[in-house]
């Protein structure tokens, strides 16, 4: 069975003006005056499908890549999708520590 490909939506420069393209589709979905307001736009459409959302620079080539994930509706970019961040676990040292303050505290309070 084939892997179905991400829904993306692409902000393109053209001319004086920047575009709003889906990936599926060969036709211009909306066409805006300045870059932000395309962004806007296109940062709708990706959230709304759970998909991504493509920036180009005015050469064509990919600036930013950002994920919108269905559940929560939060971005995440590419390389955090590939190479997550490992969040450090506390030392036993340090959790040692941080107990014997908590019991030396409730000793103290009796």
């Amino acid at each position: 069975m084939a892997k179905k490909m991400p829904f993306s939506v692409h902000v393109m420069p053209s001319d004086d003006n920047w575009v709003v393209k889906l990936s599926d589709e060969k036709k211009i979905n909306a066409m805006y005056r300045t870059r932000r307001d395309a962004e806007k736009a296109a940062k709708k459409l990706a959230q709304n499908a759970s998909g991504q959302l493509v920036v180009h620079m005015k050469d064509g080539r990919i600036q930013s890549r950002n994920s919108f994930c269905a559940i929560s509706g939060q971005t995440r970019k590419a390389r955090e999708v590939l190479y997550p961040v490992q969040r450090r676990a506390a030392s036993q040292n340090k959790i040692k520590i941080v107990i014997s303050d908590i019991m030396n505290e409730t000793k103290g309070t009796k």
